[in-house]
This record gives C-alpha cells, structure tokens and sequence, in this order.
C-alpha cells in the first residue's frame, strides 16, 4: 500500500513539473529552475527507470514519461532549432533523455551542471546540422 500511494504521489508530481516546463520559454534559465526545483523528482524518476522491469514502476515511468515529455519536446524542437524536424527532435530527445538520467546524481542536478549539459546538446546539435553529409536530413541554420 506504501509503494502504491508513493507512486501515486510521484505521478501527481510529475503533473506539476509538467504544468511548470509548459509555461517556460527557454531551457536556460526557466526550465533548468524548474528541474533544479524538483531534483528529488527526477531522481527518484531515474530509480523507476532503473526498475522498469517491475510492473508497478514500469506503469509509473511510462505515466510520468508521458506527463512531462510532451512540453519538453516542445520547448526542446524550439529551442535546438528542430521545428522542422520534429522526428529528429524527439529521436534526439530520446537519447539525451536517457543519457540525462544515466548522469543526474545529488550532487551533479543544479544550474551550472544543466547550463553546462543542454549547451553540449545544442552544439551537437549544430555541428550534426552543419556536417555536409546530414545537412539534407537536419536541415541547414
């Protein structure tokens, strides 16, 4: 019954954090303050990940996932330059996601460690739109 309530609690949560990316504009400053904000959230978010296998954290995961991802992309798609590309913007997203969750730790989730690692993916991002052979599949600047 614990467990059942503790999940539930996160989803509701996830609901606010979702709420919260919705109404931000940029990814630095507004939406670092927003997973800054809710750094046991996600941490706790990366533990249903890591137990995916187990029905009740799988549910939960994919609920929470849902929740969030949606303003995420969005936000994401504008400000990495990929409204164009939305397939590539989620593809990508997809994998920063699970990367973000392989590194956040207690002492790595604050500003300057989320400043630091969006930038490296918007340089990706730049250097993968800029290389001539992808050109024709990013788009160009």
């Amino acid at each position: 019954m614990f467990i059942e309530h503790l999940l539930a609690y996160h989803l509701q949560r996830t609901a606010e954090i979702a709420e919260q990316e919705a109404a931000c504009n940029t990814i630095d400053p507004e939406l670092i303050s927003v997973l800054v904000a809710y750094k046991t959230d996600l941490r706790f978010n990366r533990q249903l990940r890591v137990q995916r296998d187990t029905a009740p954290f799988s549910t939960c995961f994919e609920a929470s996932n849902k929740l969030f991802t949606k303003p995420f992309i969005s936000l994401w798609q504008k400000e990495l330059n990929l409204t164009q590309q939305p397939q590539i913007a989620e593809a990508l997203f997809e994998l920063a996601l699970e990367n973000f969750y392989l590194q956040i730790t207690e002492a790595t989730l604050n500003k300057a460690w989320l400043t630091a690692y969006f930038a490296k993916l918007k340089q990706l991002v730049h250097v993968l739109k800029s290389t001539p052979d992808l050109s024709k599949l990013y788009g160009s600047d």
